[in-house]
């Protein structure tokens, strides 16, 4: 069984490593403790996620830019949120990009 976890230590950023207790072959009763570091592939499941986030959202013009920062920012915030606009503008394409860049709860 791996159970994750996050260590925070000298270094700033936060650590993801994964246990793994398995019985030890060479004594009765006794367990090997092994930590897996996978901050790596968190960070890029993090990305891949961002991506994916606003890959249905298309736009390259410097306002479809702001909107895509604006919704980054905005998912780093666990807050209510009102998104206005016209009909048609990709409403919920936005709430549903924020829904998925959020942190988990």
């Amino acid at each position: 069984m791996a159970l994750p976890l996050v260590l925070d230590g000298d270094d700033p950023r936060p650590r993801n490593l994964e246990i793994e207790i398995p019985d030890d072959p060479r004594r009765d009763g006794g367990r090997i403790l092994f930590l897996y570091d996978v901050s790596p592939l968190v960070d890029l499941r993090r990305q891949l996620d961002a991506a994916a986030a606003l890959a249905d959202i298309i736009g390259k013009s410097p306002a479809m830019r702001h909107v895509f920062q604006m919704i980054q920012d905005v998912a780093r915030v666990d807050s209510s949120l009102l998104i206005e606009g016209e009909t048609g503008t990709g409403k919920e394409l936005v709430a549903r990009a924020i829904h998925s860049l959020g942190a988990p709860s």
